[in-house]
């Protein structure tokens, strides 16, 4: 059996879920008059479904949840930062114009995000790069375009695998994430 302590009865005298049936010492709402009651006095009628109205439109504080800051100096302001990427696809079938208008979809999506589109790049390949997606001459171009350009993230129009991930990050050395990423 499980014990109510005072301090939870004080808060609210009413029974909650299986705590109340397994503890017979707590008190029941048919015992206990709710606030409304008590404000209307026995001489007022109110029917249930009144009472049941009020009760949904009662709003109470829960103890020991609030994480509102004790002291507002806490807080640190920072200037927002728009992310600066660089674009970066693959084209593996079909024409260049459907390789380049995946490409501004990116950039829709990058900028929707809240990112500064720099530059974007697409490379012919039969098949994106096992190792790097793009080949590692075609990164390390990619590593100094990001230099050059000051990005700090670079977006592939593409899944890419783990593996891809780590090894263009090592190279141009900066975030990538890949269009499943960004959406």
């Amino acid at each position: 059996m499980t014990a109510i302590s005072k301090a939870d009865q004080e808060r609210d005298p009413r029974p909650v879920g299986l705590l109340a049936a397994a503890d017979p010492r707590r008190v029941t709402d048919d015992m206990h008059p709710s606030a409304a009651e008590r404000r209307r006095g026995p001489a007022d009628e109110v029917d249930d479904g009144q009472l049941d109205l009020e009760e949904r439109h009662a709003l109470r504080r829960v103890a020991g949840l609030s994480t509102e800051l004790q002291d507002v100096r806490e807080v640190e302001y920072r200037a927002l930062r728009l992310e600066r990427v660089v674009l970066l696809g693959v084209w593996t079938d079909g024409t260049l114009a459907t390789a380049e208008n995946s490409l501004r979809e990116l950039s829709l999506l990058a900028a929707t995000a809240g990112s500064q589109v720099l530059d974007a790049l697409v490379q012919r390949r039969g098949r994106p790069d096992a190792a790097t997606y793009v080949g590692a001459g075609k990164a390390r171009e990619l590593a100094e375009i990001v230099a050059e350009r000051g990005a700090d993230t670079v977006i592939c129009d593409g899944e890419l695998t783990p593996g891809q991930l780590r090894s263009l990050e090592g190279t141009v050395k900066v975030k990538v994430i890949d269009r499943t990423a960004l959406i």
